[in-house]
């Protein structure tokens, strides 16, 4: 997996995530219990809720013609 980001101002701006199909639906999920766990405060819930409702962009990787 590779994580890159790029900064505004001091704040992250945009992420980019490089990961296998496996790693992206093991995150997906872990992000999903997250927001759905009570013991988890309503505003850290809210946060996540708002990041699973941005649309990912897949990009076919380089070499992986089959």
């Amino acid at each position: 997996m590779k994580l890159t980001y790029e900064e505004k101002d001091k704040y992250v701006k945009e992420v980019k995530v490089e990961c296998s199909p496996a790693e992206y639906l093991i995150i997906n999920q872990a992000m999903r219990l997250y927001m759905e766990n009570d013991y988890v405060n309503e505003t850290d819930r809210d946060i996540m809720r708002r990041m699973l409702e941005v649309k990912p962009v897949f990009e076919e990787a380089e070499g992986n013609e089959s």
